[in-house]
């Protein structure tokens, strides 16, 4: 990233208990957009799902698919609304009464 960072921009940051070395990680290393690096506070997991993945966590939720189904389906290529309005699957017993492994269908 092309970004030069202003002392302006370090003075805001250590305002909110951010040090220079942080700012140069968040700017340069994981690049955070500037005003994110110099006002999300240190320690804080902001779990902006909207940003990445739009509404569709949220569908996924009011569908029954929990976020593990939801990302696991993502990671093996399922589009957005599949992944988010598949109603996950049943385990069940895969086993018949004799032990074996059923054969499925």
């Amino acid at each position: 990233m092309n970004f030069f960072i202003l002392d302006e921009h370090y003075k805001k940051a250590e305002l909110n208990g951010i040090n220079r070395r942080r700012l140069q990680e968040r700017i340069y290393r994981y690049d955070w957009d500037i005003e994110r690096a110099i006002t999300q506070p240190v320690g804080t997991k902001k779990m902006d799902f909207d940003r990445k993945h739009g509404e569709w966590m949220h569908i996924a939720e009011q569908n029954g698919v929990s976020r593990f189904t939801f990302y696991s389906r993502l990671k093996r290529g399922w589009s957005y609304h599949l992944a988010a309005t598949k109603p996950p699957g049943k385990q069940g017993n895969r086993y018949d009464e004799n032990g074996e492994l059923k054969e499925v269908m």
